[in-house]
């Protein structure tokens, strides 16, 4: 059985870091980029390395959106969040950049 070059620091990179729960890890013996990362909500992604550090400095570069969140309201604040609302749209409307596409 062949053994992972870095395997510690491979582990170390798939179970530890920060990466480790949006990705999951791989090795192939074969492959040439044998160090593998697929995320895991965006399985169309897989990024591919030659060596742990690369794998995990193409980690740290990449920004992968997430899925947007919705955040309700609660009743008792919905006045006050209409008026900040309304203070944004008067800030927009007087910025300089009015007329260039600022608007919604």
């Amino acid at each position: 059985m062949q053994r992972i070059p870095d395997r510690d620091t491979f582990y170390r990179l798939a179970e530890y870091s920060r990466h480790a729960s949006r990705w999951n890890f791989r090795y192939d013996y074969e492959a040439l980029a044998a160090y593998t990362a697929t995320h895991r909500l965006n399985p169309d992604v897989t990024v591919a390395a030659s060596s742990v550090q690369a794998l995990s400095d193409l980690l740290d570069d990449i920004d992968i959106p997430a899925h947007a969140r919705r955040y309700q309201v609660h009743p008792s604040h919905r006045d006050t969040a209409a008026q900040e609302r309304a203070e944004l749209d008067l800030l927009v409307g007087a910025s300089p950049s009015k007329g260039s596409g600022a608007r919604r």
